[in-house]
């Protein structure tokens, strides 16, 4: 079919297409020519009005009507959709479409706009979704200033898709499901979630297509246990799956496991409220739940055993018939407490076995660490006994069964008997600036060279571990130091013995933190700065103050330098003999508390306005140690001390201040600095610089001697180099040092050194926390340690032919 048309009004007026002839339809002309054609149909209709009507038909007329050369656009094709599931978006008469505001796919709610389109007015307006779902279908080929009315012939734009709601499960196979017929929309609902209905009660009102009310009813009688909670008034019931609207039943059985115990209620009684929730624990004879008997009165359901309560009917209604709704009357099981999860590498804490075991109390907590043999928890027996449950091995408590209480019966509510489970100590990890203290994976721990809390140097030796030979033996011993300078901050309680491993997750066994850790780089410039200035003011002060004091003072005294060690006058002094030195020969110990880390063992209390600062006490403080408070400013620091002697060197001016460190001095190791000033022994003031050897004496005597310890290192067959450590608790020690180099050129037979296996032609490189260079002077390591061994007490032997001196010369030790 070809199609032609012509106005009077001008080409501008020209229609293309037959449905678009308009108003002016009296001032057009058009041509149809049908090809092939043998009978044709017309029907034409005439509008309202009281004026003739001229129709003029033409067949096979010799002109015809010009030929529009506009583009024609079809018509596209309807879309299709289903009621009520699917909603159409329809367009208006005349209306020009302009732009679409949604895409195929997306989700809407009622009332969202999806298109826009010019109305026969001329104003921009919207079409909006008429129900919430999701853009099924659209009329994508439609373009701008497209005229809907040519374009569509049933003006549906989209297709709204509904949501449908989740379908209602049957909670077991008796139940049954209220079903409302098809083609209706839902109205209301006639009961409530957990009403007791009988059969054939309404349990919704829906309504046809013309508004006529339908009623579902129930098919049997019982619990109403789901109702579709998501469908709304005027929603059509399809949106429902499978129409279904209720379940109605009884409440689904409780399944009693093997170890569990019933709460079982009575005939003829209906529930009044929980006293308990699931998970809580419950002792024998206390309250589950309360009922009411036939004259209403409360009535309560007791345990029959301790246990944890695992399973209730939580949806049972209150003042319903318990007999209507749960046909084996089970309202709640008791049963033990589940039983911990035991990972590999995990030691399990078991209670011994017996039913007669009933618990106390915790020792420890979750993330504690305990060593082995420690106590995690307190138990009793019938006869009223009280015995420890003991850890099996060092670590981290991971778990524990912390609903247990006192006097719960351990053999009924943990079947196990485990009550709590260790693992590795957590793995250590350096925050920023820290460093890492690590040891080869199949390292064995020995024993740690310095305390929690102490100030190590770069070099130090931190700790020592060994590994096993391919032979199964143990093999040599490996010192591990310290990669910079810094205060041992945390470290890891091993056992010596025992695999790393085996004890701790990964291979980092301490940390430590150097004095700044954090802050940018420009801050740490300008503290430093800061640091310098007050530190040259304060040197400036102290000068003037010596030099005023030296006046009074004569250039013995003045000069005179010695230990904290009573008649030690000079470092070059024989004062061994002296039995009230060697009784002061003490050392020290930290004793951090988890606050003291990051001051390495010390604490520090600011009081700018007192020349001493004010005593502070702290309730970790242990008689065995002894406490020393110095001062700097207006800081004061703590220390403990566990050993002697403290190798510190002050000059005899008042006040005692610190001056130096012998080498292998203890207190260097706790942090002690030089310039802090001594002031208190145990909480006794020192008001004169002769009253510190007086208490020190008085105080320290009865602490163990700090050893001296030195490393040596030798070449043993296929094994390469290997270093042995040696320790010394006395003097002489009896081996003579080459004068060229730090190697052992003879030992003697009885002496501490042939005790501690030293063998000839052993290098020494350690002295102490210090390590020695093997391009050191001979001489300067023969000094340092002469100082170590002079800190020793003498035993007044002789080795060799000479007379012994504690001293003496550069090759005797």
């Amino acid at each position: 079919t070809t199609f032609a048309a012509h106005t009077y009004l001008g080409s501008n007026h020209a229609i293309v297409d037959p449905k678009l002839v308009g108003t002016q339809r009296s001032q057009y002309a058009f041509s149809v020519v049908y090809r092939q054609a043998s009978e044709v149909h017309c029907h034409l209709r005439a509008g309202p009005g009281d004026k003739p009507r001229l129709f003029t038909f033409a067949f096979s007329p010799s002109v015809l009507c010009p030929v529009k050369t506009a583009d024609i656009r079809p018509p596209l094709g309807d879309l299709d959709w289903k009621p009520p599931l699917e909603v159409p978006v329809t367009a208006g008469p005349g209306e020009i479409f302009l732009r679409w505001l949604v895409q195929k796919g997306d989700t809407v709610r009622k009332g969202d706009e999806i298109c826009s389109v010019k109305s026969l007015g001329g104003s921009v307006e919207t079409h909006k979704a008429p129900c919430d779902g999701i853009v099924q279908e659209m009329q994508v080929s439609l373009q701008a200033f497209d005229q809907l009315d040519a374009r569509l012939s049933e003006k549906t734009l989209a297709v709204i898709g509904r949501f449908k709601m989740n379908a209602l499960e049957l909670p077991h196979a008796g139940a049954h499901v209220a079903v409302a017929q098809q083609r209706t929309f839902f109205v209301r609902y006639a009961v409530k979630l957990h009403d007791l209905i009988r059969a054939g009660t309404v349990v919704a009102i829906t309504r046809d297509d013309v508004g006529r009310p339908v009623e579902v009813r129930s098919p049997v009688g019982g619990l109403v246990l789901k109702l579709q909670q998501w469908i709304a008034e005027g929603d059509p019931v399809e949106l429902a799956p499978d129409r279904t609207l209720a379940v109605i039943g009884y409440l689904l059985p409780l399944e009693v496991q093997g170890g569990e115990t019933p709460v079982v209620a009575p005939h003829g009684v209906s529930f009044a409220r929980w006293h308990l929730k699931k998970g809580d624990l419950v002792e024998k004879g206390k309250t589950v739940c309360f009922v009411r008997n036939a004259q209403g009165v409360e009535v309560p359901l007791l345990a029959r055993r301790d246990g944890m309560l695992r399973a209730m009917q939580h949806n049972l209604p209150r003042g319903l018939a318990v007999d209507a709704v749960v046909q084996d009357r089970i309202l709640a099981t008791i049963g033990p407490l589940p039983p911990l999860e035991v990972q590999l590498g995990d030691t399990p804490v078991r209670v011994p076995r017996g039913n007669d075991w009933v618990f106390d109390s915790w020792k420890v907590k979750v993330g504690s660490q305990v060593m082995k043999g420690e106590a995690v928890a307190l138990v009793r027996s019938s006869n009223g006994s009280q015995r420890a449950v003991l850890a099996g091995k060092g670590g981290r408590v991971s778990a524990m069964q912390e609903h247990l209480l006192k006097g719960f019966n351990i053999g009924e509510i943990v079947q196990d008997r485990n009550i709590a489970v260790i693992s590795k100590f957590a793995a250590l990890v350096a925050s920023h600036g820290q460093f890492a203290i690590e040891v080869a994976s199949d390292a064995i721990f020995k024993r740690w060279h310095v305390p929690l809390g102490a100030f190590v140097k770069n070099g130090s030796i931190i700790a020592e571990v060994s590994k096993m030979s391919r032979r199964g033996t143990m093999d040599h011993s490996m010192m591990i130091s310290s990669p910079g300078s810094g205060i041992l901050v945390e470290r890891q309680p091993l056992v010596s013995g025992e695999g790393i491993l085996a004890q701790q997750h990964g291979r980092t066994i301490a940390l430590v933190s150097p004095p700044y850790t954090q802050g940018t780089v420009h801050n740490r410039m300008l503290v430093g700065a800061c640091c310098g200035l007050a530190g040259t003011v304060g040197l400036l002060f102290l000068w003037s103050r010596r030099r005023k004091k030296a006046c009074n003072c004569d250039d013995k005294q003045k000069k005179k330098k010695m230990t904290l060690l009573r008649g030690s006058a000079s470092p070059v002094s024989d004062r061994s003999g002296d039995p009230k030195t060697q009784r002061l020969r003490s050392s020290l110990t930290c004793v951090p508390s988890a606050r003291s880390l990051t001051t390495g063992g010390r604490y520090t209390v600011k009081n700018p306005r007192a020349t001493v600062p004010k005593l502070a006490t702290f309730d970790h403080e242990k008689p065995e140690a002894v406490r020393l408070d110095f001062a700097q400013g207006s800081e004061l620091h703590t220390v403990y001390a566990q050993h002697k002697p403290l190798g510190i060197i002050h000059d005899c001016s008042e006040p005692v201040i610190v001056a130096g460190f012998f080498c292998n001095s203890y207190a260097s190791t706790l942090g002690v600095q030089q310039g802090w000033r001594l002031v208190r022994v145990r909480g006794q003031q020192i008001m004169v610089g002769s009253q510190c050897e007086d208490l020190l004496e008085s105080h320290l005597t009865e602490l163990p001697l700090w050893p001296l310890r030195l490393a040596f290192k030798h070449r043993q067959q296929g094994i390469g180099s290997a270093t042995v450590v040696c320790t010394f608790t006395e003097q002489p020690l009896g081996f003579l040092l080459t004068s060229r180099e730090p190697k052992v050129s003879k030992v003697f037979v009885g002496s501490p050194a042939y005790a501690a296996g030293v063998k000839e032609g052993w290098n020494l490189v350690g002295i102490g926390e210090q390590l020695v260079p093997s391009d050191r002077n001979a001489k300067e390591t023969a000094n340092m340690l002469r100082e170590a061994v002079a800190l020793l007490p003498s035993t007044g032997k002789n080795f060799g032919s000479t007379p012994w001196r504690p001293w003496g010369s550069p090759s005797r030790f």
